[in-house]
């Protein structure tokens, strides 16, 4: 029998609670004589049982409505209250009908009085008050269980996605690209060579760091600055990043490297000339954090997929911080939204 699931114990919880409390209502109420002869002892007891179960139920099924209705660790204690009441009300005139039937069997030869009622009432009440407190532990330590659960699968994935993230970060491409570059610059201008390894080392510092979930926004800027001095040197005018940062947000949290998976994916299906410059705006709102670009794709797609998977790494990061971005394309702009913290 499927009953209403309060906790996803109360098969096992009605199987332990409905033939004791029925057993031990019915000593309270006929004492010696419910055990002494078996047929008796068998019809009291099936007429028990169906009461109490019946009565078990029509609890659960007004406990999951009370639950739905004051639901979470907080509302635990006006929950146990608001059942407790309920089933006392209840259960006294449940107890009472049961009275009342034994008394109309001839069967059980058993006459109502106000002492029985007092004392199955009390005892009643104490199995209801009992049960209520035990369906609202399991059920306590069920929700604590899935939560650690959960906890240790975000861990793992996080753990996952933080490693996973340090083989993206540490990117071949734009390492090859950016000694190609740094080979040019030694040629021909010794200075500007040691101020881009100065600035590349600063970006492999950032990259490399310990994983972490969140990085202020100020820090995450200030790894921009030597990035885009890096790409300045390879794309010159052809990549333009603009910032609009309201300072009040430098201290608010987002995900390390954010900036430069979107940036990276920009470039990357974009055309990036003198002529047709990549236009990158970076700008804070009430909201959080947009980053802007237009879009003018290139006819090559060999490196798309990379790019695409920085970007999902991104994603996933987000989702695992629980705060969902943006990604809104119309036909000349692309705008990612990113919550901050």
């Amino acid at each position: 029998m499927k009953l209403p699931q309060y906790n996803g114990k109360d098969n096992t919880v009605m199987l332990i609670i409905v033939p004791i409390g029925a057993m031990v209502l019915n000593i309270i109420i006929f004492g010696r004589k419910y055990v002494a002869d078996g047929a008796f002892f068998g019809a009291a007891t099936a007429l028990a049982i169906i009461v109490v179960a019946a009565f078990f139920i029509l609890c659960g099924i007004i406990a999951i409505r009370v639950k739905k209705r004051f639901p979470g660790l907080e509302n635990m204690r006006r929950r146990i209250a608001i059942l407790c009441g309920i089933f006392l009300m209840l259960g006294g005139v449940v107890m009472y009908g049961l009275l009342q039937t034994y008394a109309a069997v001839p069967f059980f030869q058993y006459q109502f009085n106000d002492r029985d009622f007092a004392w199955i009432y009390y005892s009643a009440s104490i199995l209801n008050v009992f049960t209520v407190l035990l369906m609202e532990a399991i059920d306590q330590f069920k929700e604590w269980q899935e939560s650690q659960k959960a906890t240790e699968n975000l861990q793992q994935a996080l753990k996952k996605s933080q490693l996973d993230g340090l083989k993206s970060q540490v990117n071949p491409h734009f390492l090859f690209n950016s000694l190609n570059s740094l080979s040019s610059l030694i040629e021909e201008n010794e200075q500007k060579a040691e101020q881009f390894l100065n600035e590349l080392s600063k970006v492999y510092r950032y990259m490399l760091r310990e994983g972490e979930q969140r990085v202020p926004l100020r820090s995450e800027l200030t790894f921009l600055e030597s990035y885009q001095h890096i790409l300045a040197v390879r794309f010159g005018e052809g990549l333009q990043i603009t910032q609009r940062i309201d300072p009040i947000y430098l201290n608010h949290g987002i995900a390390p490297l954010t900036l430069q998976a979107v940036i990276e994916n920009a470039f990357t299906y974009n055309i990036v000339q003198k002529s047709q410059p990549l236009r990158i705006e970076i700008a804070t709102t009430k909201q959080g954090l947009d980053i802007q670009h237009n879009l003018q794709y290139k006819n090559s797609t060999t490196d798309w997929q990379e790019a695409d998977t920085g970007l999902d790494h991104l994603v996933a990061t987000y989702k695992l911080l629980q705060q969902p971005i943006q990604i809104t394309d119309d036909t000349a702009m692309r705008t990612i939204h990113f919550p901050l913290v």
